[in-house]
């Protein structure tokens, strides 16, 4: 902890439950985290620990059946809780994103990897196509993916899962 320095996200103290046939299920209990700037993070437990509950929560991304109980998430000092949905989605896929595990719901099955990614750039960044299309370029390439202009037109199910 850097004295004056505002974290870049804060979770304090954090709960989570989810409403089912048999009840409330509480998921997450008091879990509090702190990543300063230039932080690298990783979070590791076993199956079911509340790993993804914990960025769901964070992204405000919580199915219908799930409600923070208690606590508070701060993004650059402010409190993500206090957003509304327009808000949110200003931040969202522009300052704070979320990748998911599974590769099937990450990608849309129906559009090229490419445009996907291009497509970040044209809604959160206001680029033109051809711009969005050549950054999209450049961070495949940047992540060492071999041959980004051939990649980026294919479909999400013709990549490798490590792509």
């Amino acid at each position: 902890m850097t004295p004056g320095v505002v974290p870049v996200l804060e979770v304090e103290r954090l709960s989570v439950e989810f409403t089912t046939p048999r009840g409330a299920v509480r998921a997450l209990r008091d879990v509090s985290l702190r990543i300063e700037p230039e932080d690298t993070f990783g979070l590791a437990g076993e199956s079911g620990s509340g790993k993804s509950t914990l960025a769901y929560a964070i992204m405000r991304y919580l199915s219908s059946n799930g409600r923070i109980t208690g606590g508070d998430i701060r993004f650059k000092g402010e409190s993500l809780l206090a957003k509304r949905p327009e808000e949110l989605r200003r931040i969202r896929g522009n300052q704070i994103a979320m990748v998911y595990q599974d590769p099937t719901s990450a990608l849309n099955p129906s559009m090229r990897a490419g445009q996907q990614i291009a497509e970040v750039f044209r809604i959160h960044a206001g680029a033109p196509s051809p711009s969005a299309w050549a950054r999209a370029l450049e961070l495949l390439e940047l992540v060492n993916i071999p041959d980004p202009p051939v990649l980026a037109r294919k479909y999400p199910h013709q990549l490798s899962g490590g792509m």
